[in-house]
């Protein structure tokens, strides 16, 4: 296994969860486009209910936009929600939920699991199908008291797969500047993944989230993750006031507790645990998580 990071490129943010009128959003894709770039996001993934979107990059967005779908149903007796990135056509119908997305892997695209914790998954229904990634924090999941999502990450899915990737994401349904007289939108601009790419278009944004070359983040930055030539773990953030890395149960190390000021660095000792992904905590107690940060491929 390898280090899954390099960080010689250039960070960009986006959402992966975002609903239009295309399904039962409150804006229109360019609306919603136009909220996220003026908060200075760089991309955003349409991920309509049950439509997949097919946009060209000669419409005139604002920022990078991906195509994707939220694709919903029924496999053994349980309800199903998955976030599927990619651009796709001509899914199968009629054969069950798993079958549309054996087809969207078949044809290049990201299978995430949605908000496990909110549907109330048990274990071995996140578990029966291979899943690309797993949401681990939703904005929608905050608002109704639903986010232990990396629970399932770390104790299911990591340990079937070390690959599995982890999301932040909006999930949002209304964006930007209000109505008039309408309350402000509860949950966007909450969650984000923040991948690094060469070249800010789409494709490139694509192939980060492929390669799990990104983070996931509800406010701290990680600058740099590296392993250094003598097995040293090394993290450049923003300031922060603790940092860890983890992986089953008790295997875990921290630096910031007890407290240790504020710091922008943190160095651990690589570990022979079977995947070690890394937290950091910012003054307010949001988090930022990395994938795991060795990749078994790329």
């Amino acid at each position: 296994m390898k280090c899954r990071y390099d960080c010689s490129g250039k960070w960009l943010k986006g959402n992966v969860h975002l609903h239009t009128t295309v399904s039962d959003g409150s804006q229109t894709p360019m609306e919603a486009a136009r909220a996220y770039a003026d908060e200075g996001y760089d991309f955003v993934a349409i991920t309509d209910h049950n439509t997949p979107s097919r946009f060209s990059e000669e419409d005139g967005w604002p920022l990078i936009v991906l195509d994707g779908a939220e694709l919903d149903g029924v496999e053994n007796n349980v309800w199903y929600h998955v976030l599927c990135l990619g651009s796709f056509k001509d899914l199968p119908e009629g054969d069950g939920l798993f079958a549309k997305l054996n087809a969207c892997k078949a044809q290049g695209g990201v299978v995430i699991l949605a908000h496990p914790h909110l549907l109330m998954y048990r274990f071995e229904e996140a578990l029966a199908y291979k899943f690309d990634g797993v949401e681990i924090y939703n904005a929608l999941g905050e608002l109704v008291n639903r986010n232990a999502n990396q629970t399932y990450w770390d104790f299911m899915m990591l340990a079937e797969n070390t690959d599995v990737l982890g999301f932040a994401v909006d999930d949002a349904h209304g964006c930007g500047k209000p109505p008039e007289g309408e309350p402000e939108y509860a949950y966007w601009k909450l969650g984000w993944i923040v991948v690094n790419c060469r070249e800010a278009t789409s494709a490139s944004v694509f192939d980060a989230i492929r390669r799990g070359n990104f983070y996931s983040s509800t406010g701290p930055r990680f600058e740099s993750i590296e392993i250094t030539e003598d097995d040293r773990i090394v993290l450049h953030t923003s300031p922060i006031r603790n940092a860890w890395i983890v992986s089953r149960a008790w295997e875990c190390r921290c630096k910031g507790m007890p407290p240790a000021g504020i710091f922008t660095e943190a160095e651990f000792p690589m570990q022979e645990w079977p995947y070690i992904r890394a937290v950091i905590e910012d003054e307010s107690g949001r988090r930022a998580w990395s994938n795991s940060i060795l990749a078994k491929q790329q």
